[in-house]
């Protein structure tokens, strides 16, 4: 073989192999996006029997609204952080965990003040 035949041969295998170190890269990378969004879809299932539960309620529905606002601005903190830099995944599952701890503390005042309220009554 010439030396042409020979870095071209070289050439293509490298670039074979980099080719496949991507789409392991870019499967594993879905792979993780597929997770977050599963996990979110839970989250929403849950939150969203919360607030029908609630929303009969005056408290109920003052939930709803500070839940929505919390969720909105969340959304747009995600937006912001997926033009800015790569590493979302990370920051999505710290909002995520934010956002449930603050949803159940609020969630527990409101279950206090309505049992509260029925035992004076």
């Amino acid at each position: 073989m010439e030396t042409t035949q020979v870095l071209l041969v070289v050439i293509v295998t490298i670039l074979s192999i980099i080719l496949a170190a991507i789409g392991i890269q870019v499967f594993i990378i879905l792979k993780e996006l597929q997770k977050s969004v599963e996990k979110i879809n839970k989250m929403l299932a849950i939150l969203s029997v919360i607030l029908l539960v609630l929303a009969g309620t005056k408290e109920g529905r003052l939930f709803a609204k500070r839940m929505k606002r919390r969720i909105e601005g969340q959304i747009d903190q995600l937006e912001h952080e997926m033009e800015k830099e790569g590493g979302v995944i990370d920051r999505a599952e710290e909002l995520k965990e934010k956002a449930a701890k603050k949803g159940q503390d609020v969630a527990s005042k409101i279950g206090n003040k309505l049992f509260r309220k029925q035992g004076k009554s």
